[in-house]
């Protein structure tokens, strides 16, 4: 059920760190997806009658060389796990498809409305003490598309991804017939009051055309997932609404998580090969002074990343972790852990991790 995972932004006070994985597969289509982190973790499950099997494979990389776990685009939809989450006691907090995206191509719509009923079920059984579902996704243009179609549906979006679920799922299904077994017939609240959405992006260009598209998806709460962060991204005209946005809130984005790259190395004629890209400090600093910027906005700042560096002495000073001289950057800051997540080892002002306002 991926309790108590050791994802930081998971971590609210109150709540249960979770993750929940009701699908499987996927494939890369933005740069910052080159290096993603699945293939990595999941290899070991690959292999015949594995939970990946089909799904994984071993490819070279086409800048460095290395063979490396990649994804087939096959995929798998799991609807036993659609249960899971009805055997939640404590509220928990839960990262919807940590190993997938919800919206990878492959998956049709009535699948991804299955998902989203179980979501928008426990939001009517559970108006005590909720869960919290944060679903991140890459895949911009198909999540804008199916909540287009979704919200077309004549019984009502949240209806109808809530009859999915009942199809597919044994305790969705007995959790329906209470609520709508008798005369009185709930609305279902649309955007889903359980429900954060975040768009991932790590690049400049990723911005420009994915966060227009995610400021027209209804939610509650809205985020940007900048993870990872590969270069100086331009987070302001998304911040003020310099397009147009869903107006299910006042603002088109309300958070934003930020993080450095990390991952493993390999050997390729006896050099050690980065599988994952550095992260310049600056970067991060100018993304969390962008943050800053606006009041309504709240700022998480993950990781650094596997190796993050700084070009100038005023970038690098204040680092609690130590610093060394790189080869091909000046300074190269030292971490007490492979992905650089120990705040303790950053500068004071870098240890930022605010969650929105429930909504």
């Amino acid at each position: 059920m991926g309790r108590d995972s050791s994802i930081s932004w998971l971590h609210r006070p109150g709540t249960v760190p979770r993750t929940w994985n009701p699908q499987r597969g996927c494939f890369p289509t933005e740069p910052s997806c080159k290096f993603c982190y699945v293939p990595r973790s999941c290899l070991r499950g690959s292999g015949a009658g594995g939970a990946y099997d089909g799904l994984i494979k071993l490819g070279k990389d086409s800048l460095t060389g290395a063979e490396r776990p990649k994804w087939t685009g096959e995929i798998k939809t799991l609807p036993a796990k659609l249960d899971e989450p009805f055997g939640w006691r404590d509220p928990s907090t839960v990262f919807v498809n940590s190993t997938s995206d919800l919206f990878y191509e492959r998956f049709d719509n009535d699948w991804i409305a299955s998902v989203m009923g179980v979501i928008a079920l426990q939001a009517l059984q559970r108006t005590v003490e909720p869960h919290l579902y944060i679903l991140l996704s890459h895949k911009l243009k198909r999540a804008k598309e199916w909540f287009e179609w979704v919200a077309g549906r004549p019984e009502g979006p949240g209806r109808y991804c809530i009859e999915r679920a009942a199809e597919r799922s044994k305790r969705a299904r007995k959790v329906y017939e209470v609520i709508f077994g008798s005369l009185f017939q709930p609305a279902v609240p649309w955007p889903l009051p359980g429900l954060w959405f975040y768009a991932s992006v790590g690049t400049n260009k990723e911005a420009r055309e994915n966060l227009p598209r995610a400021a027209q998806i209804p939610a509650v709460v809205r985020g940007i997932s900048l993870e990872p962060l590969l270069e100086d991204v331009d987070l302001r005209p998304a911040l003020r609404g310099d397009y147009d946005w869903d107006r299910s809130t006042e603002t088109p984005f309300q958070s934003v998580f930020i993080g450095g790259e990390s991952g493993d190395f390999a050997w390729v004629d006896d050099r050690k090969v980065p599988l994952f890209r550095s992260t310049n400090i600056a970067h991060l600093r100018s993304a969390l002074s962008q943050v800053g910027e606006f009041p309504h906005v709240a700022g998480f700042l993950k990781q650094v990343g596997s190796r993050c560096f700084a070009e100038t002495d005023e970038d690098a000073r204040g680092w609690a972790g130590g610093v060394v001289a790189g080869r091909t950057h000046r300074w190269i800051l030292r971490t007490s852990d492979k992905k650089g997540e120990e705040p303790l080892d950053w500068p004071p002002e870098l240890r930022l991790r605010q969650w929105p306002e429930a909504a």
